[in-house]
């Protein structure tokens, strides 16, 4: 009855609103370490949606940053893009930025963007090399293969049809493509010379129409690619997102549908059948109808439906938006579901994986809940808070079991409390601060209570930067992450992981900068996985132009 039930309702608002909003396919990856695709931006936030949003993490909470306002290197470990604080955001349609240092030798940065009535094109081009740096592993012995370079190339192009048009007003056309290498050496691993080449590429095309009264839609098509060029791995991944709503007087309709095709050609550790090396499946379904109870209160509700080969998981939908004011909002949601990983995902999550150890992971969380508060003053600042919980069978996790490799495994049940903060004050007359500090206790929830390996129970991340009148651009930054363990017995715990670091920019001339970045000016002995150690104190001195 219950599947009927479910039937019937995606019928009707998939036919009504036809596909999906945007991908929240597999949630988030597992925080494994301090990573993350958290995007922030010194703009203004969004404010309340007409109709309810149906995720109060990323998408709704917290606030975005342009391209222009990240750091466009790529870091040496999968952390959080830190905000590129000390750039003048005047510039034209060009940007070329280089760079040496003590290790950094060189670092090139490039953007160029073409307008054209409804048309947009950007090129962007990144290159970096670093040069080893000496330290002595658990044993005493010096270890030196920690160079690597790397190499990245962006291409978009988005076309937006014009309001007035007779054709699908309204509507943006999206291709992305990027692909890019990373050389580098497993330092830690018995033979410290071992070199992989990691290659990544993620190419898309969307069409989305979010400005309709009616109807809003946003579909995309898009292939992630995954190679190691020297050793037996490569992988490709089809995924499909879809998302429609029918937006009337008081009440919204909407369906997302989420596909995920994996190919994969992998040397394995363990027997598997012959057809998991073919293509391996998941879909992922949900409707919400979306209520307004009131000008101030919206309430959501509807179903999640997954599904692989041999398993599919079925659960409800619920999440509550109450607006206090133009400045004060309180949400709460509760929102089961499922999540499908390839061996792709974890190989980028962590780049030292032993991708024997994995094709795919499929696992629930049975129960996942967000309470969030946001309080924002106009353009000036936003400060928001609140809690996730989840309860997770199945659960992933990095593991080492040999010296400088590491295992994928999964512990039965698990549950998770995150309370964080954020805080976020927009440039102005004293400068611009953006803080994030986030608690996490995850843990299995068996007897033994046992943190889970690459979850810190601390972790945060501070930067403030000010404009002197004088043509100088100051910032500092602390990176910080402590309790983190690299077994699931909880024996070995890393030190605190501390990067302090101060930024100073100098325009000289309209179009043109000096840039001089001290990174790690403590010198700490920082990891993020167990044997790696990151760069020592870094000095780097560059040059930016903008034209």
């Amino acid at each position: 009855m219950i599947k009927k039930i479910f039937i019937t309702l995606f019928l009707f608002s998939l036919t009504a609103a036809a596909q999906d909003d945007r991908p929240n396919p597999n949630v988030e990856l597992p925080d494994f370490v301090i990573t993350g695709t958290d995007v922030v931006s010194v703009q203004i936030s969004d404010k309340l949606a007409p109709e309810f949003v149906s995720t109060i993490s990323e998408e709704f909470i917290k606030p975005r940053f342009t391209p222009e306002e990240l750091g466009l290197r790529e870091p040496s470990h999968p952390m959080k893009n830190e905000i590129k604080l000390f750039d003048n955001a005047d510039y034209l349609n060009g940007y070329l930025s280089a760079g040496v240092g003590l290790y950094t030798l060189p670092s090139v940065k490039f953007r160029y963007t073409y307008t054209a009535d409804n048309l947009i094109l950007e090129g962007i081009g990144l290159g970096m090399n670093r040069r080893a740096y000496e330290y002595e592993d658990a044993f005493k012995n010096k270890i030196e293969n920690t160079d690597r370079y790397s190499i990245t190339g962006v291409a978009n192009l988005s076309y937006i049809i014009s309001n007035d048009a007779d054709f699908l007003p309204y509507t943006n056309f999206k291709l992305h493509g990027d692909y890019g290498l990373s050389s580098y050496k497993l330092f830690a691993f018995p033979d410290t010379t071992f070199k992989r080449n990691l290659n990544k590429g993620n190419f898309s095309f969307s069409m989305n129409n979010l400005s309709n009264k009616l109807l809003i839609y946003d579909f995309s098509v898009g292939d992630n690619y995954t190679f190691l060029s020297d050793e037996k791995f490569s992988e490709n991944t089809l995924r499909a997102n879809g998302m429609a709503k029918v937006l009337l007087k008081n009440v919204t309709f909407g369906a997302k549908i989420y596909y995920l095709r994996q190919w994969l050609e992998s040397h394995i550790d363990f027997p598997v059948a012959v057809e998991q090396h073919g293509a391996r499946d998941f879909l992922n379904m949900q409707t919400t109808v979306g209520l307004e109870v009131t000008k101030l209160v919206r309430a959501s509700f509807g179903f999640n439906y997954a599904a692989t080969k041999s398993q599919n998981y079925f659960s409800p939908y619920l999440a509550v938006a109450l607006k206090v004011d133009k400045n004060l909002s309180f949400f709460g949601e509760y929102a089961p579901a499922a999540e499908f990983l390839t061996a792709g995902d974890f190989l980028r999550e962590n780049e030292y994986l032993n991708y024997r150890s994995v094709i795919n992971h499929y696992f629930k969380k049975s129960t996942i809940m967000n309470f969030a508060v946001k309080y924002e003053y106009d353009k000036y600042f936003q400060i928001d808070g609140g809690l996730g919980y989840f309860y997770a069978s199945n659960y992933p996790y990095h593991d080492t079991i040999s010296s400088g490799k590491f295992d994928l495994k999964t512990a039965d049940e698990v549950k998770s409390f995150t309370p964080y903060l954020n805080l976020l004050f927009h440039p102005g007359p004293f400068g611009m601060f953006y803080g994030t500090i986030k608690l996490n206790d995850t843990r299995t929830a068996d007897t033994l209570n046992q943190i889970i390996p690459y979850h810190p129970a601390l972790r945060a991340a501070l930067a403030y930067s000010y404009n002197f009148n004088f043509g100088v651009q100051a910032g500092v930054k602390l990176d910080y992450a402590s309790k983190s363990y690299v077994d699931i017995n909880n024996e070995k715990e890393i030190e605190p992981f501390i990067d302090f670091s101060l930024n100073f920019s100098y325009k000289f001339m309209p179009n043109f900068s000096l840039t001089l970045q001290l990174n790690n000016l403590l010198n700490n002995k920082n990891y993020l996985w167990d044997g790696y150690r990151e760069t020592p104190v870094d000095i780097i001195a560059g040059l930016n132009y903008r034209w």
